[in-house]
């Protein structure tokens, strides 16, 4: 958290899912830091437009949190909306990354 905002992303993950869940979070990985997306806009990018309540349990079922950033994911208004470790965290996650990106 030093700056690094790609170290994690060097960081090899094989995550047990559906295959839909697998493309969320291989679609997280390509997210830059400090560029969130919101649940609809990352829904198009795995080819399911109409899926961003899916993308949203994908986020949720995520288990490394960190090293796929389900952090960067926010609401179509912009607000951060919800996050299992804590609304606070993702909040300060977001603001952090926007500081060194």
């Amino acid at each position: 958290f030093e700056g690094d905002l790609e170290a994690l992303g060097e960081i090899e993950v094989h995550q047990e899912g559906t295959d839909f869940r697998r493309a969320v979070w291989a679609e997280l990985r390509r997210i830059a830091p400090g560029a969130p997306v919101s649940y609809g806009e990352l829904a198009e990018r795995v080819g399911a437009p109409r899926a961003a309540r899916a993308v949203g349990t994908s986020c949720r079922t995520n288990p490394v949190a960190l090293i796929v950033p389900c952090h960067r994911v926010i609401k179509a208004d912009g607000a951060p909306g919800k996050y299992g470790w804590e609304p606070k965290r993702k909040t300060w996650l977001l603001e952090h990354e926007s500081k060194w990106a």
